[in-house]
């Protein structure tokens, strides 16, 4: 696998949070967990903000009036050629300023082709709708159509969305690079991912790409002893928790559009993500899946616009914004909004493993309570608690950050059956 040198200073990623930062925002969005709630984050504050308001500039911050009782009904849902389960979310949107999870439940759910095959799917947990792994396929020039029925007798369906064909990944590779950073003396160093496609077909391709990684990290301290109802004894299993593997979404999703005219060989270098060395990312070994979505031309102008109102948010003279609306409407009453896209891709995978760069790391030092031990021992609540010695040998404790066990900074002390040494 090339790793390549360049100077390139460029918007970046901190490693040490997993969050976007942007200079300039107009409203908090924070950018966590997986794919699907990336894209909800957007979809709940982003659009609904966006067909409710609008503002100039960013010196100061806005807060609009928002109808604290209306509820929008949220789509989150695809069908691909790799094999099921696919997976649709529903939820009603909430304000902003207090997001919480509405999901939909108790709705009937189905999948249905242009062929005349159906699948109802079923709901495995509150808003989350599944197929089964043996049921419905999506195959490469079916047509697909996603129909809602709530609990209350309301009925939605998407417009029809035809499976395009997949287009391969040549590779995805890492290179060094450093970012400009307002918020230390240095450049942060780190790696920029990029890729290469395969040729592209004769017409358009519109393609989008996801993310998805994980990472090995340890935690800065042995266990030696454990405190409990039983009171204090050795560890058993000193390196049981020293180890762990976590699995995140980089909040960036990418978009282009591809074809044999304007690049005939496919892709070359496009960049994806930046994840510099203030944190644990890349400190001891990392693994990046790619996951390439070729899409008919409105899902990519729905996911593409979404794209470009998100980047103008952290822009000082960002474009108007305006409502993104998607491919779900209410069968009664098409004026309803309602948000979000079902959409059928071509998916293409890649996944690699990259050692740490070779630069410098800067990532803080965790520090162990070593005083007073006894009011914090004696707190049921958090029992049980580990406890092991500094780097001076003196016996300490830190409960809830991970100095000790790593799975409290949420990762797990087993690897994923993917991943490779």
């Amino acid at each position: 696998m090339p790793i390549r040198s360049s100077l390139n200073p460029m918007s970046w990623e901190s490693a040490a949070t997993g969050y976007r930062s942007l200079p300039c925002r107009y409203f908090p969005l924070p950018m966590t967990s997986n794919w699907g709630t990336m894209r909800t984050n957007w979809i709940i504050g982003g659009l609904l903000l966006l067909a409710a308001t609008s503002w100039q500039g960013c010196v100061e911050a806005y807060f609009p009036p928002l109808d604290g009782n209306e509820k929008v009904l949220v789509v989150d849902g695809s069908i691909n050629n790799a094999a099921g389960p696919y997976t649709v979310r529903l939820y009603y949107s909430s304000s902003i300023y207090s997001p919480v999870y509405d999901p939909v439940t108790g709705a009937e759910v189905r999948i249905r082709d242009d062929a005349g095959q159906s699948e109802s799917l079923a709901e495995i947990s509150p808003g989350r709708y599944q197929s089964r792994a043996d049921g419905i396929q999506g195959q490469v020039g079916r047509a697909y159509q996603l129909q809602i029925q709530t609990a209350e007798g309301t009925s939605y369906q998407s417009s029809w969305e035809s499976l395009p064909a997949p287009i391969g990944i040549d590779s995805v590779y890492p290179e060094v690079e450093y970012r400009q950073s307002l918020e230390t003396s240095y450049d942060l160093a780190g790696y920029q991912f990029y890729l290469d496609t395969k040729a592209p077909p004769e017409t358009n391709a519109y393609v989008m790409w996801n993310l998805e990684a994980t990472y090995k990290y340890m935690a800065d301290y042995v266990i030696s002893f454990v405190f409990d109802q039983n009171g204090q004894r050795p560890f058993p299993d000193p390196d049981i928790y020293r180890t762990c593997w976590r699995t995140y979404q980089p909040p960036e999703w990418f978009t282009q559009t591809l074809s044999a005219q304007v690049s005939p060989g496919g892709l070359d270098r496009f960049p994806l993500h930046f994840i510099d060395t203030e944190g644990p990312l890349l400190a001891l070994r990392y693994s990046l899946l790619v996951r390439q979505q070729v899409l008919t031309e409105p899902a990519f102008r729905f996911w593409d616009d979404l794209r470009k109102q998100a980047e103008d948010q952290g822009e000082l003279y960002a474009r108007q914004p305006y409502q993104i609306r998607g491919n779900v409407r209410n069968e009664a009453n098409p004026d309803e909004v309602v948000l979000g896209y079902f959409f059928a891709a071509g998916l293409a995978e890649k996944r690699i493993f990259v050692e740490p760069p070779p630069v410098d790391f800067h990532i803080e030092p965790c520090g162990l309570i070593t005083e007073n031990l006894g009011y914090i021992l004696l707190a049921p609540g958090d029992w049980p608690i580990y406890m092991g010695y500094n780097d001076e040998g003196v016996i300490g404790v830190a409960p809830g950050t991970g100095c000790l066990d790593c799975r409290e900074r949420g990762g797990a002390n087993m690897p994923p059956d993917f991943w490779e040494e």
